[in-house]
């Protein structure tokens, strides 16, 4: 009887261990995912910015500027003229062009 009993509750201990491990599984599943939404909507964003002119005062810094980037060349800036475009761009606006100039692949 007592054999039983232990038997259950190690069934249980295995049971609610394996289930929480589950569940933080699923929690990293569900913060991955809503990561992969958000970087989706910026990615709209920069192209819906790319086909009306905006304003004077737009200015790419940081993560911004690496995903303008990423929208006009396809891929991290490699630049080869050794221009520091983030202090550029964070500056002034910076034009697809400038951004093709300097840091796209030939």
């Amino acid at each position: 009887m007592k054999l039983l009993a232990l038997l259950v509750l190690t069934v249980l201990i295995a049971s609610a261990t394996a289930s929480y491990r589950n569940m933080d599984a699923n929690a990293r599943l569900l913060k991955e995912m809503e990561m992969e939404m958000e970087l989706e909507d910026e990615v709209k964003q920069l192209s819906r910015a790319r086909r009306v002119p905006a304003g004077s005062d737009t200015r790419s810094c940081g993560r911004k500027l690496v995903m303008y980037v990423i929208a006009v060349c396809g891929e991290v800036c490699n630049s080869k003229t050794g221009v520091d475009i983030a202090t550029h761009c964070c500056g002034q606006q910076c034009s697809d062009d400038y951004i093709r100039t300097t840091c796209c692949p030939q």
